[in-house]
């Protein structure tokens, strides 16, 4: 899912589904009572002979009240179901159902929740801010991915295409100092030939914490027409999903030893609903699947201040949360 257009002043994003998984996703988040807008087909009637025969259909743009949804799994598509405030003049005040699928770019308009926002944000195709680095034996290109493609940096050999030596240590001595530079979560090694390999071979100690960050991949060329073969790739969607498993993976395993060192921490219903109502709750661990019975308990947490963390079952510690209840918590204090 990408992110077109936020707004929460407003309350207003615009999104575009970029898989079929996105309808499910964006299921999740939507309520009844909320502004949905979209391009849509609807059938085209003429009164004759005091009947009404349809002529065919045509797009148009609605914007509808919504009051029910329905996620169909075999096709992908998420139906939106609700009456019609704005549009052709003919049909406002009529009932409309937009499909939300693959391709199609919808507008929602409603109160935001902070955990609504969150679970957004964990769909979209670049979440997390990524380095990429495009090179071979002449030339190194940095580009920095977040919601847009920004290119931050070049570095040339000056001595490429003579014999190897201290010179061409040094061009990769520069790179290898200018991602030290930076601070990223992920890094993206890539480019033609052997270089990219030989840089990564050459990291020591010091680079160990930088080596770590690395993903190595291949395209056929440099600079802007490299970066794009990347992105078709997906090489950045599966980085930023590995990124999020990561800090995941983190949170659940430090929560799971502080219960073994009986340390500040809570889980299931009733003992993070207890410590909300005391104020208790510094991080609040949700389980993607229980989302919806905890809505409850993650709007209270919201007022309370504490921080919310969607934890999805696509790894083993997201799994752990969920034997646990699919709620936990982090506390401010020790409650008894």
């Amino acid at each position: 899912m990408k992110i077109l257009k936020k707004n929460l002043k407003r309350g207003l994003i615009t999104v575009r589904l970029e898989n079929p998984d996105d309808a499910w996703k964006l299921e999740s988040v939507l309520e009844e009572g909320d502004l949905v807008s979209g391009r849509t087909l609807r059938s085209m009637e003429i009164l004759r002979e005091d009947k009404k025969e349809k002529t065919g259909k045509k797009s148009v743009f609605l914007k509808i009240k919504l009051e029910k949804k329905e996620f169909h799994e075999y096709s992908g598509k998420l139906r939106l179901m609700g009456k019609i405030l704005d549009g052709p003049e003919d049909i406002i005040g009529s009932y409309h159902t937009l499909n939300a699928e693959e391709g199609k770019t919808i507008e929602i308009e409603k109160e935001w929740k902070k955990w609504q926002v969150e679970k957004l944000k964990k769909s979209l195709v670049n979440q997390p801010k990524v380095l990429v680095c495009i090179m071979d034996e002449r030339d190194c290109s940095f580009f920095e991915i977040s919601e847009k493609i920004k290119k931050i940096a070049e570095i040339r050999n000056v001595t490429a295409g003579k014999q190897f030596g201290a010179d061409y240590k040094s061009y990769f001595g520069k790179v290898i100092s200018f991602m030290l530079k930076k601070d990223f979560e992920k890094i993206i090694l890539a480019g033609p030939g052997f270089a990219k390999e030989d840089l990564y071979k050459k990291m020591g100690e010091r680079e160990k914490e930088l080596s770590k960050k690395i993903t190595l991949d291949s395209c056929s060329h440099t600079g802007e027409t490299g970066i794009q073969e990347i992105i078709k790739r997906g090489t950045i969607e599966r980085v930023g999903k590995e990124s999020r498993i990561t800090r995941e993976t983190k949170l659940v395993e430090e929560f799971l030893g502080e219960i073994a060192k009986d340390g500040m921490v809570t889980y299931g219903k009733e003992e993070v609903k207890k410590a909300l109502e005391m104020g208790a709750v510094e991080k609040l661990l949700v389980s993607e699947k229980t989302l919806k019975e905890n809505e409850k308990l993650m709007e209270d947490a919201e007022k309370s201040g504490a921080n919310i963390f969607i934890i999805s079952e696509e790894h083993e510690s997201g799994q752990k949360l969920s034997r646990l209840g699919g709620i936990a918590a982090f506390l401010r204090f020790r409650i008894n």
